[in-house]
Protein backbone atom coordinates (compact mmCIF):
# COMPACT_ATOMS: atom_id res chain seq x y z
CA UNK A 1 0.00 0.00 0.00
CA UNK A 2 2.91 2.09 0.73
CA UNK A 3 4.31 1.76 -2.50
CA UNK A 4 1.09 2.88 -4.24
CA UNK A 5 0.59 5.95 -2.23
CA UNK A 6 4.36 7.23 -3.39
CA UNK A 7 3.51 6.48 -6.87
CA UNK A 8 -0.05 8.47 -7.12
CA UNK A 9 0.28 10.96 -4.57
CA UNK A 10 -2.73 12.97 -3.54
CA UNK A 11 -4.20 16.30 -5.41
CA UNK A 12 -4.47 18.80 -3.19
CA UNK A 13 -5.32 22.35 -3.46
CA UNK A 14 -4.73 24.57 -0.75
CA UNK A 15 -1.49 26.23 1.41
CA UNK A 16 2.09 24.98 1.20
CA UNK A 17 2.03 23.72 4.21
CA UNK A 18 -0.28 21.19 3.11
CA UNK A 19 2.42 19.41 1.57
CA UNK A 20 4.17 18.64 4.51
CA UNK A 21 4.77 14.72 4.50
CA UNK A 22 4.08 14.29 0.93
CA UNK A 23 6.67 12.40 -1.17
CA UNK A 24 8.68 15.06 -3.51
CA UNK A 25 6.91 15.39 -6.77
CA UNK A 26 3.39 15.35 -5.52
CA UNK A 27 0.99 17.38 -7.61
CA UNK A 28 -0.14 19.86 -5.11
CA UNK A 29 -1.74 23.15 -6.19
CA UNK A 30 -0.40 25.56 -4.07
CA UNK A 31 -2.52 29.39 -4.12
CA UNK A 32 -5.73 30.55 -4.31
CA UNK A 33 -8.54 28.52 -4.89
CA UNK A 34 -10.93 29.18 -8.19
CA UNK A 35 -13.94 27.84 -9.20
CA UNK A 36 -13.21 28.08 -13.27
CA UNK A 37 -12.61 25.08 -15.56
CA UNK A 38 -9.10 24.79 -16.70
CA UNK A 39 -8.87 25.31 -20.20
CA UNK A 40 -7.10 23.92 -22.96
CA UNK A 41 -5.58 25.74 -25.79
CA UNK A 42 -4.25 23.48 -28.63
CA UNK A 43 -2.02 24.97 -31.47
CA UNK A 44 -0.39 22.68 -34.31
CA UNK A 45 1.28 24.75 -37.04
CA UNK A 46 4.04 24.91 -39.27
CA UNK A 47 5.33 27.43 -42.56
CA UNK A 48 2.23 26.75 -44.16
CA UNK A 49 -0.63 26.49 -41.93
CA UNK A 50 -2.10 26.73 -38.50
CA UNK A 51 -5.22 25.00 -37.20
CA UNK A 52 -6.31 25.52 -33.04
CA UNK A 53 -9.07 24.20 -31.02
CA UNK A 54 -10.23 24.81 -27.18
CA UNK A 55 -10.97 22.15 -24.42
CA UNK A 56 -11.16 21.11 -21.37
CA UNK A 57 -10.60 17.24 -22.31
CA UNK A 58 -7.26 15.89 -22.44
CA UNK A 59 -8.07 13.11 -24.52
CA UNK A 60 -9.27 15.60 -26.90
CA UNK A 61 -5.88 17.83 -26.97
CA UNK A 62 -4.01 15.09 -27.30
CA UNK A 63 -5.95 13.37 -30.06
CA UNK A 64 -5.93 16.75 -31.93
CA UNK A 65 -1.84 17.40 -31.19
CA UNK A 66 -1.14 14.13 -31.91
CA UNK A 67 0.61 15.40 -35.39
CA UNK A 68 3.77 15.55 -36.85
CA UNK A 69 3.27 19.49 -36.62
CA UNK A 70 4.88 21.48 -34.09
CA UNK A 71 2.04 21.87 -31.30
CA UNK A 72 1.94 24.46 -28.62
CA UNK A 73 -0.56 23.78 -25.86
CA UNK A 74 -1.68 26.47 -23.85
CA UNK A 75 -3.15 25.96 -20.37
CA UNK A 76 -5.06 28.66 -18.45
CA UNK A 77 -5.44 27.89 -14.76
CA UNK A 78 -3.56 25.76 -12.43
CA UNK A 79 -5.74 24.99 -10.21
CA UNK A 80 -6.72 21.32 -11.46
CA UNK A 81 -4.01 19.78 -10.14
CA UNK A 82 -5.08 16.34 -11.36
CA UNK A 83 -5.83 17.50 -15.03
CA UNK A 84 -2.45 19.21 -15.23
CA UNK A 85 -0.47 16.04 -13.75
CA UNK A 86 -2.18 13.74 -16.06
CA UNK A 87 -0.87 16.10 -18.99
CA UNK A 88 2.19 16.42 -18.68
CA UNK A 89 2.70 12.94 -17.74
CA UNK A 90 1.70 12.07 -21.13
CA UNK A 91 4.06 14.55 -22.63
CA UNK A 92 6.85 12.88 -20.26
CA UNK A 93 7.11 16.05 -17.90
CA UNK A 94 8.95 14.75 -14.35
CA UNK A 95 6.92 14.98 -11.22
CA UNK A 96 9.24 17.57 -9.94
CA UNK A 97 8.60 19.88 -13.00
CA UNK A 98 4.86 19.10 -12.46
CA UNK A 99 5.44 20.09 -8.40
CA UNK A 100 6.77 23.80 -9.35
CA UNK A 101 4.20 24.39 -11.60
CA UNK A 102 1.40 23.80 -9.32
CA UNK A 103 3.23 26.15 -7.28
CA UNK A 104 2.36 29.69 -7.75
CA UNK A 105 4.58 30.93 -5.14
CA UNK A 106 7.99 29.29 -7.33
CA UNK A 107 10.13 32.04 -7.47
CA UNK A 108 11.66 32.11 -11.53
CA UNK A 109 13.97 30.14 -12.71
CA UNK A 110 15.05 27.54 -15.44
CA UNK A 111 15.82 23.71 -15.48
CA UNK A 112 17.39 21.66 -18.35
CA UNK A 113 16.43 18.05 -18.91
CA UNK A 114 17.37 15.67 -21.06
CA UNK A 115 13.62 15.74 -23.29
CA UNK A 116 13.04 19.41 -22.07
CA UNK A 117 13.63 22.72 -20.72
CA UNK A 118 11.32 23.93 -18.48
CA UNK A 119 11.05 28.04 -17.40
CA UNK A 120 9.55 29.37 -14.62
CA UNK A 121 8.65 33.00 -14.20
CA UNK A 122 6.56 35.67 -12.65
CA UNK A 123 3.76 38.11 -15.00
CA UNK A 124 3.06 41.42 -14.12
CA UNK A 125 0.14 43.01 -15.49
CA UNK A 126 -1.93 46.55 -14.17
CA UNK A 127 -6.21 45.16 -13.70
CA UNK A 128 -8.79 47.45 -12.03
CA UNK A 129 -6.63 49.90 -10.90
CA UNK A 130 -3.57 47.81 -8.96
CA UNK A 131 -0.41 45.54 -10.11
CA UNK A 132 -1.29 41.78 -10.00
CA UNK A 133 1.30 38.82 -10.93
CA UNK A 134 0.98 35.55 -11.49
CA UNK A 135 3.00 32.63 -11.93
CA UNK A 136 3.95 31.44 -15.79
CA UNK A 137 5.33 28.15 -16.91
CA UNK A 138 7.18 27.74 -20.34
CA UNK A 139 8.15 24.15 -21.40
CA UNK A 140 9.66 22.87 -24.96
CA UNK A 141 10.99 20.00 -26.49
CA UNK A 142 11.92 19.04 -29.70
CA UNK A 143 8.25 19.90 -31.21
CA UNK A 144 6.09 20.51 -28.27
CA UNK A 145 5.50 23.89 -26.09
CA UNK A 146 3.62 23.80 -22.99
CA UNK A 147 2.88 27.37 -21.35
CA UNK A 148 1.10 27.21 -18.40
CA UNK A 149 -1.11 30.59 -16.82
CA UNK A 150 -2.13 30.81 -13.41
CA UNK A 151 -4.86 33.53 -13.96
CA UNK A 152 -7.92 32.94 -16.75
CA UNK A 153 -6.54 36.12 -18.69
CA UNK A 154 -4.49 35.85 -21.75
CA UNK A 155 -1.04 36.86 -21.09
CA UNK A 156 0.44 35.59 -24.46
CA UNK A 157 -2.61 37.79 -26.66
CA UNK A 158 0.53 39.28 -28.59
CA UNK A 159 2.53 35.77 -29.70
CA UNK A 160 -1.27 34.33 -30.64
CA UNK A 161 -1.38 37.10 -32.89
CA UNK A 162 1.99 36.94 -34.92
CA UNK A 163 1.40 32.99 -34.75
CA UNK A 164 -1.78 33.42 -36.41
CA UNK A 165 -1.03 36.02 -38.54
CA UNK A 166 2.37 34.41 -40.14
CA UNK A 167 4.31 37.35 -38.50
CA UNK A 168 8.05 36.73 -38.25
CA UNK A 169 10.13 34.00 -37.77
CA UNK A 170 8.16 32.41 -35.19
CA UNK A 171 6.32 29.84 -38.12
CA UNK A 172 9.37 29.43 -39.64
CA UNK A 173 11.41 28.32 -36.45
CA UNK A 174 11.19 25.42 -34.12
CA UNK A 175 9.83 24.98 -30.96
CA UNK A 176 12.35 26.72 -28.86
CA UNK A 177 11.80 30.34 -30.69
CA UNK A 178 8.07 29.98 -29.81
CA UNK A 179 9.10 29.30 -26.56
CA UNK A 180 11.90 32.63 -26.31
CA UNK A 181 8.83 34.64 -27.72
CA UNK A 182 6.64 33.78 -24.82
CA UNK A 183 9.29 34.51 -22.72
CA UNK A 184 9.96 37.30 -24.18
CA UNK A 185 6.19 38.68 -24.09
CA UNK A 186 6.62 38.38 -20.13
CA UNK A 187 9.60 40.16 -20.27
CA UNK A 188 7.83 42.97 -21.77
CA UNK A 189 5.46 42.94 -19.16
CA UNK A 190 8.23 43.81 -16.52
CA UNK A 191 9.17 46.78 -18.71
CA UNK A 192 4.79 48.11 -18.79
CA UNK A 193 5.11 47.86 -15.16
CA UNK A 194 7.66 49.87 -14.60
CA UNK A 195 6.68 52.61 -16.67
CA UNK A 196 3.46 53.04 -14.74
CA UNK A 197 5.59 52.89 -11.77
CA UNK A 198 7.78 55.69 -13.27
CA UNK A 199 4.84 57.81 -13.89
CA UNK A 200 3.27 57.27 -10.29
CA UNK A 201 6.32 58.62 -8.93
CA UNK A 202 6.50 61.46 -10.62
CA UNK A 203 3.32 62.51 -10.00
CA UNK A 204 3.84 61.75 -6.33
CA UNK A 205 6.80 63.79 -6.53
CA UNK A 206 5.10 67.04 -7.55
CA UNK A 207 2.50 66.50 -5.45
CA UNK A 208 5.65 66.25 -2.72
CA UNK A 209 6.81 69.33 -3.39
CA UNK A 210 3.65 71.01 -3.27
CA UNK A 211 2.08 70.10 -0.47
CA UNK A 212 3.95 67.15 1.74
CA UNK A 213 2.06 65.59 3.89
CA UNK A 214 1.27 62.55 5.21
CA UNK A 215 -1.49 61.64 2.90
CA UNK A 216 1.71 61.60 0.25
CA UNK A 217 4.07 59.74 2.79
CA UNK A 218 1.45 57.03 2.46
CA UNK A 219 1.75 57.37 -0.97
CA UNK A 220 5.16 56.98 -1.02
CA UNK A 221 5.62 53.74 1.00
CA UNK A 222 2.74 51.75 -1.14
CA UNK A 223 4.87 52.68 -4.58
CA UNK A 224 8.22 51.87 -2.62
CA UNK A 225 6.91 48.69 -1.74
CA UNK A 226 5.58 47.94 -5.41
CA UNK A 227 8.68 48.35 -6.44
CA UNK A 228 10.34 46.40 -3.90
CA UNK A 229 8.51 43.58 -5.08
CA UNK A 230 8.78 43.73 -8.74
CA UNK A 231 12.51 44.32 -7.77
CA UNK A 232 12.51 40.48 -6.02
CA UNK A 233 11.24 38.96 -9.14
CA UNK A 234 13.64 40.84 -11.26
CA UNK A 235 16.69 39.28 -9.49
CA UNK A 236 15.72 35.28 -10.19
CA UNK A 237 14.60 36.20 -13.86
CA UNK A 238 18.39 37.19 -14.20
CA UNK A 239 19.30 33.70 -13.46
CA UNK A 240 16.57 32.55 -15.58
CA UNK A 241 17.43 33.70 -18.43
CA UNK A 242 21.08 33.50 -18.00
CA UNK A 243 20.48 29.98 -17.54
CA UNK A 244 18.65 29.43 -21.09
CA UNK A 245 22.15 31.31 -22.76
CA UNK A 246 24.64 29.00 -20.72
CA UNK A 247 22.77 25.85 -20.68
CA UNK A 248 24.12 23.11 -23.08
CA UNK A 249 20.93 21.62 -24.47
CA UNK A 250 20.42 20.71 -28.31
CA UNK A 251 17.04 22.02 -27.45
CA UNK A 252 17.98 25.71 -28.09
CA UNK A 253 19.19 26.14 -31.74
CA UNK A 254 21.97 28.11 -32.27
CA UNK A 255 19.90 30.51 -34.47
CA UNK A 256 17.97 30.73 -31.17
CA UNK A 257 20.26 32.05 -29.07
CA UNK A 258 20.86 35.64 -30.07
CA UNK A 259 17.53 36.73 -29.66
CA UNK A 260 17.52 34.71 -25.66
CA UNK A 261 21.21 37.01 -25.12
CA UNK A 262 19.14 40.01 -26.34
CA UNK A 263 16.54 38.93 -23.57
CA UNK A 264 19.19 39.02 -21.30
CA UNK A 265 20.17 42.48 -22.00
CA UNK A 266 16.47 43.55 -21.46
CA UNK A 267 16.36 41.79 -18.58
CA UNK A 268 19.73 43.99 -17.14
CA UNK A 269 17.75 47.15 -18.34
CA UNK A 270 14.55 46.15 -16.05
CA UNK A 271 17.00 45.74 -12.94
CA UNK A 272 18.74 48.85 -13.43
CA UNK A 273 15.46 50.78 -14.05
CA UNK A 274 14.22 49.24 -10.57
CA UNK A 275 17.47 50.34 -9.00
CA UNK A 276 16.23 53.86 -10.12
CA UNK A 277 13.04 53.70 -9.15
CA UNK A 278 14.56 52.87 -5.56
CA UNK A 279 16.83 55.48 -5.67
CA UNK A 280 14.03 58.00 -6.49
CA UNK A 281 11.99 56.93 -3.72
CA UNK A 282 14.87 57.52 -1.26
CA UNK A 283 15.39 60.70 -2.51
CA UNK A 284 11.19 61.32 -2.26
CA UNK A 285 12.02 60.19 1.83
CA UNK A 286 14.49 62.85 1.85
CA UNK A 287 12.85 65.53 0.44
CA UNK A 288 9.51 64.79 2.77
CA UNK A 289 11.47 64.63 5.70
CA UNK A 290 13.53 67.96 4.71
CA UNK A 291 10.17 69.67 3.85
CA UNK A 292 9.04 68.64 7.46
CA UNK A 293 11.67 69.89 9.31
CA UNK A 294 12.14 72.81 7.09
CA UNK A 295 7.99 73.21 8.40
CA UNK A 296 8.82 72.66 12.07
CA UNK A 297 12.26 75.32 12.06
CA UNK A 298 9.72 78.20 10.31
CA UNK A 299 7.10 77.28 13.20
CA UNK A 300 9.90 77.06 15.67
CA UNK A 301 11.10 80.50 14.08
CA UNK A 302 7.71 82.08 14.76
CA UNK A 303 7.08 80.97 18.37
CA UNK A 304 10.58 82.06 19.25
CA UNK A 305 10.26 85.64 17.70
CA UNK A 306 6.71 85.80 19.51
CA UNK A 307 8.32 84.54 22.33
CA UNK A 308 10.92 87.06 22.56
CA UNK A 309 8.69 90.24 21.68
CA UNK A 310 6.77 89.32 24.83
CA UNK A 311 9.62 88.30 26.69
CA UNK A 312 10.08 92.64 27.58
CA UNK A 313 6.60 93.26 27.93
CA UNK A 314 6.22 90.19 30.52
CA UNK A 315 9.53 91.87 32.64
CA UNK A 316 7.46 95.23 32.87
CA UNK A 317 4.03 93.66 33.88
CA UNK A 318 6.20 91.80 36.15
CA UNK A 319 7.61 94.98 37.55
CA UNK A 320 3.83 96.94 38.15
CA UNK A 321 2.44 93.89 39.34
CA UNK A 322 4.69 93.67 42.63
CA UNK A 323 2.38 94.92 45.92
CA UNK A 324 4.62 97.85 46.92
CA UNK A 325 3.24 100.81 48.21
CA UNK A 326 5.95 103.21 47.25
CA UNK A 327 6.23 102.91 43.29
CA UNK A 328 6.19 106.31 41.95
CA UNK A 329 3.63 105.42 39.10
CA UNK A 330 1.34 103.36 41.02
CA UNK A 331 -0.60 107.03 42.07
CA UNK A 332 -0.09 108.66 38.56
CA UNK A 333 -3.11 109.11 36.34
CA UNK A 334 -1.73 108.10 33.46
CA UNK A 335 0.79 105.23 34.50
CA UNK A 336 -1.40 101.91 33.55
CA UNK A 337 -1.10 104.01 29.89
CA UNK A 338 2.77 104.59 30.16
CA UNK A 339 3.10 101.32 30.77
CA UNK A 340 0.94 100.34 27.88
CA UNK A 341 3.18 102.72 25.86
CA UNK A 342 6.69 101.46 26.65
CA UNK A 343 5.27 97.76 25.86
CA UNK A 344 3.97 98.47 22.68
CA UNK A 345 7.57 100.70 21.70
CA UNK A 346 9.52 97.86 22.40
CA UNK A 347 7.39 95.10 20.60
CA UNK A 348 7.21 97.45 17.46
CA UNK A 349 10.80 98.08 17.72
CA UNK A 350 11.76 94.38 17.94
CA UNK A 351 9.51 93.48 15.29
CA UNK A 352 11.05 95.90 12.62
CA UNK A 353 14.83 94.78 14.17
CA UNK A 354 13.92 91.17 13.42
CA UNK A 355 13.00 91.82 9.52
CA UNK A 356 15.68 94.24 8.84
CA UNK A 357 18.06 91.34 10.10
CA UNK A 358 15.80 89.06 7.52
CA UNK A 359 15.22 86.74 10.38
CA UNK A 360 11.68 86.10 9.32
Amino acid sequence: MTGEHDDNPPMLVGRKSEKTGLPPGSAVFVGEQVTEEVLLTVFRYDEELIESIVTKSIEECMEYADSCKKRWIDISGLHDAVLIEKLCSRLGIHPLTIEDILNTEQRAKTEIYEDYVFVILKFYKYHEGEIVSSNVGVIFGNDFTLSFQEGLGDCFVHVRERLSGGKGRIRRSGTDYLAYALIDNVVDGYFRILEYLGDRAEEIEEELISRPGQEVLEKIHILRSEIVNVRKAARPLWDAVKVLVQGDTHLVNDSTVPYIKDLQDHVIQIMDTSNSLKDSISGMLEIYNSSISNRLNETMKFLTMVATIFIPMTFIAGIYGMNFESMPELGWRWGYFFALAIMGILGISMYLYFRFKKWF
